[in-house]
């Protein structure tokens, strides 16, 4: 069932969410003590693949401003440009990553000419529960939640490619939850919130950012076994790169150079493999196995067999049945 208290917007280049303003409610689990009071966040905004042209940057509120409660997360993934932060021209490309707080100026499009940049984007307050809100900068942030109140921290870096991929993962993931109408959607969101804020922390803090990486394998491994679990199932790529953390492009790209092929391909092997054991040892009519295995039909069963093995089930069946009643 879908929530009523956002508007999303979908397209083939952005997807965003705007929480409305009359139902915020704060994200649980990832409170932050400051000046003995408790603080928690609460999501205003969400974006994937948010597209900022330098036309549209000047424009947009007479290009820099700050606000006096807000907090933003931004990964640039696509195009290369300066934009505006804290006063001062920062290069952007793939990978950038930058946090902004209350009072901090900025524009996160371009400053160039004829440039256009595309970045994921998430925007909170904290606020505790007597209405309060927080006004620390984002490095003091960072330093509460990184747990290192005496580091100088940076809230400008860049990431590997590998990395921005992984942090798009994420970002996708805290969207996903966010548009959920479930009894558990605050504690996901605290948890996909979470999960994105451990991995800026890791990757711009050089909190041995490597982890982030090397978890990817895991993450796959995940994936396949689901897919070994219920392979009868039909499952879509999207939901298993946002179980996995990580975006699409990236989660078939590292799922086939992992396994040899892609998830779905996976899953058909294993649908196969489960076929050619029920033809062989079982007197199943062929288009109750089709039914069994996740496939539309009798007809998909068949032409996918033939395709895999070079001969229909039935003749499968034929070289290999074995006699049930021996």
């Amino acid at each position: 069932m879908a929530r009523r208290d956002f508007l999303l917007y979908n397209s083939d280049i952005m997807r965003t969410y705007i929480a409305d303003a009359e139902k915020l409610k704060p994200v649980r689990g990832l409170t932050v003590h400051h000046n003995d009071k408790w603080f928690a966040p609460i999501i205003l905004h969400a974006t994937i693949d948010e597209q900022a042209n330098s036309r549209q940057a000047r424009l947009l509120e007479n290009a820099q401003h700050s606000h006096p409660d807000i907090y933003h997360i931004v990964c640039y993934t696509v195009g290369e440009a300066s934009f505006a932060c804290r006063d001062e021209a920062v290069w952007a490309e793939n990978g950038t990553v930058v946090l902004t707080g209350p009072g901090e100026r900025h524009m996160f499009g371009p400053l160039e000419e004829d440039k256009c940049l595309q970045y994921n984007e998430v925007t909170f307050s904290l606020q505790e529960s007597g209405g309060e809100f927080s006004h620390v900068s984002a490095a003091e942030l960072l330093r509460n939640y990184a747990g290192l109140e005496q580091q100088e921290m940076t809230t400008c870096d860049r990431v590997s490619t590998a990395s921005s991929e992984v942090l798009a993962g994420f970002y996708t993931s805290l969207l996903d939850v966010l548009e959920l109408d479930h009894p558990l959607a605050r504690l996901r969101t605290g948890q996909a919130l979470g999960s994105l804020w451990q991995a800026v922390i890791e990757l711009i803090c050089n909190f041995t950012p490597e982890h982030v990486l090397q978890s990817v394998d895991a993450r796959l491994e995940q994936a396949r076994q689901w897919l070994e679990a219920h392979y009868r199932e039909q499952t879509r790529v999207e939901d298993l790169a946002a179980m996995s953390c990580l975006s699409r492009g990236y989660f078939l790209r590292a799922f086939k150079q992992k396994y040899g092929t892609s998830p779905l391909g996976y899953r058909t092997r294993l649908r196969i493999s489960a076929a050619k054991t029920l033809l062989t040892y079982s007197y199943l009519p062929l288009a109750s196995i089709a039914q069994r295995l996740g496939f539309s039909d009798e007809y998909h069963f068949s032409k996918t067999f033939r395709h895999h093995l070079g001969m229909p089930p039935g003749a499968y069946r034929k070289q290999n049945v074995t006699d049930l009643c021996e």
